[in-house]
């Protein structure tokens, strides 16, 4: 929203109020030369009949040029129950409406209050959420810039301000600079669709887009987070996080240092600043690192298993050995005893032909077959 000028005279008060919208607000020019008009003396002169104590009056020497009280959202029943109970201590409209309520104090702690109190400096920018009562009193004369806008944390609060709003009658001021959070939404929403495709479209290589197809199809919540726009900001950022994937896919876990492995774990949080997603890298890298740079019983486990291995493989290869022997000699005597039955087969014959023919066979085939 427009931004817009906020002049006030030293000691000058903005009220208690809260803003619809979240705001900004810079200040951008000082003057410690004291204000000396009929109001000015009026509420000094009040000031005094009603015994207030503000020791942050004496403008001219100090440091800063505005005095701010900022309050919690939630606060904001417990203000209004105080007020309502200690209305007759605010005689003056230029008075401080908070003084008694410093954080620290009986009184604040009473009233279940908190408050910020701060002195804004020169081309300090103090930001105010949506819905957080505040206010200004100028410790010299002042000029201040204000922008209102809508972040995504108060969206949810501007939508119950609005509503608060519907209440009013039609012709209260506070209806006549409407904020339209739904319109806004709405646009919002419509420029991040543009902004996510055109900057996925822009030409960076057919293998980076390839590469963050890739890991955006295995891993949906990687880019799902961040709002990418088509500025060269975001390309670059896009080529950097390809080429940081890619030398992570390609890096060889045996081959990794553990220099390399807290540089590649220092530039995934980076990326995860930006709002990308990259648990699933991080995973792998924190195994890595219990695996081979750590000292956690996973990693002894793995040893043990490693020692019991080695035990195993070598009285396996006894036991291979002992078979193989164990073989051949099984060998040996299959062949030994096959022989020997052989042979006592061909005895077993001779010896049945000679009790067939008896044992005057001459080996003649007439053999006894002739007389004389």
């Amino acid at each position: 929203m427009d931004p817009r000028m906020d002049i006030g005279y030293g000691d000058s008060v903005t009220k208690l109020h809260y803003a619809k919208s979240d705001t900004v607000n810079v200040l951008t020019h000082t003057n410690s030369a004291e204000h000396t008009s009929t109001k000015s003396n009026k509420a000094d002169m009040a000031k005094r009949n009603t015994g207030v104590q503000d020791e942050d009056l004496a403008y001219d020497t100090m440091e800063g040029g505005a005095l701010w009280d900022i309050f919690r959202r939630r606060d904001v029943p417990n203000l209004i129950k105080y007020f309502n109970n200690h209305l007759a201590e605010f005689k003056h409209a230029d008075c401080s409406a908070v003084d008694q309520l410093k954080i620290g104090t009986p009184q604040c702690d009473a009233a279940g209050i908190k408050t910020w109190t701060f002195r804004q400096k020169l081309g300090d920018a103090v930001f105010v959420p949506a819905g957080c009562p505040n206010q200004v009193r100028n410790l010299k004369s002042c000029t201040k810039v204000e922008v209102n806008f809508v972040s995504p944390e108060s969206v949810s609060e501007c939508i119950r301000l609005q509503h608060e709003l519907r209440m009013f009658p039609d012709n209260h001021r506070a209806k006549e600079d409407m904020l339209n959070i739904g319109k806004m939404m709405i646009n919002a929403l419509d420029q991040a669709v543009v902004d996510v495709s055109s900057g996925r479209e822009n030409d960076g290589g057919l293998a980076k887009k390839e590469l963050l197809q890739v890991v955006e199809q295995c891993y949906p919540d990687t880019i799902q987070r961040v709002q990418i726009r088509s500025k060269p900001m975001w390309q670059l950022i896009l080529k950097e996080l390809h080429l940081l994937i890619k030398c992570f896919v390609e890096t060889s876990m045996d081959e990794l240092t553990k220099y390399q492995l807290t540089k590649l774990q220092e530039d995934f949080n980076e990326f995860e600043n930006l709002g990308f997603n990259l648990s699933w890298a991080q995973k792998k890298l924190d195994l890595v690192q219990k695996i081979r740079f750590g000292n956690e019983p996973l990693l002894q486990e793995i040893m043990a298993l490693e020692e019991s291995l080695k035990s195993s493989k070598q009285k396996f290869v006894e036991m291979k050995k002992q078979f193989e022997e164990a073989r051949e000699k099984l060998e040996k005597t299959i062949s030994n005893y096959d022989s020997v039955a052989d042979a006592r087969n061909n005895k077993a014959r001779e010896l049945a032909e000679a009790r067939k023919f008896g044992d005057g066979h001459d080996g003649q085939l007439g053999f006894n077959m002739l007389p004389g």
